[in-house]
């Protein structure tokens, strides 16, 4: 897997370095580690050949915040971990679809629990869905980018990070067909991809763009412990 890490502070650099090579030997991972200490030298390397980026908020010149809207307006799919000390800026990360924050000073273990959330999402990096739409067209999904599905009077809708689009077919079709991408029904109506579900309040399942879904009482226990497994998977890869 090729990291990018950008980060001017040499020490963290190194030490965020350290804590990558220690994972990936406990894990049993290949990592491919470049550094660079602002978002302008990164920015200069084709970003489709990183998988995931360590990106600072507080750099010199461009700022961290910047350089992933620059990646989004691309239609850069690069996965995005912020590490700053600067808080306030996790609502605006959702924005740029960042994956999460490590706030300085962070640990190994903080690091650790980051990127044993990060790997079931990157497992399904280029995978993809094959749709008949309504129109008649096929379309092709990338699974990393399906928030969830909704099924409204035999209606498929395909809710994904940019678009929506449906397909007249079965929810329980697709139910199997991800069953191993990290996807739960959360009632007969939502089949959600758990990456995106920043938790549970009361009967809804909240998502990271701030939507809520029902969720039905009869797949609550179920769902949650689909949840649970899916935070605490450390092999995924």
């Amino acid at each position: 897997m090729n990291i990018a890490i950008v980060e001017d502070d040499k020490n963290t650099q190194e030490e965020l370095k350290q804590h990558l090579l220690h994972f990936s030997d406990e894990h049993k991972l290949s990592f491919n580690i470049q550094c660079f200490t602002d978002a302008k030298s990164f920015l200069e390397r084709p970003a489709s050949i990183f998988t995931l980026v360590f990106l600072d908020i507080d750099l010199p010149g461009m700022n961290g915040m910047d350089a992933a809207e620059k990646l989004r307006q691309e239609k850069n799919d690069i996965m995005i971990i912020f590490v700053t000390s600067l808080a306030q800026y996790a609502l605006k990360g959702y924005k740029v679809q960042a994956f999460d924050f490590l706030v300085k000073p962070f640990n190994y273990y903080a690091l650790e629990m980051s990127l044993n959330r990060a790997l079931p999402t990157l497992k399904t990096k280029g995978k993809t869905l094959v749709i008949s739409q309504t129109d008649r067209t096929k379309k092709i999904i990338n699974i990393a980018d399906l928030i969830y599905i909704e099924v409204i009077n035999h209606t498929l809708y395909f809710h994904t990070l940019k678009n929506t689009y449906t397909s007249i077919d079965t929810l329980d079709r697709y139910h199997k067909e991800l069953n191993e991408d990290n996807f739960a029904l959360c009632n007969r109506c939502y089949l959600v991809n758990l990456h995106f579900v920043t938790g549970i309040k009361a009967n809804d399942v909240i998502l990271a763009d701030g939507h809520k879904l029902p969720i039905s009482r009869y797949k609550k226990q179920t769902f949650i412990d689909s949840l649970n497994l899916f935070l605490s998977q450390e092999d995924a890869f």
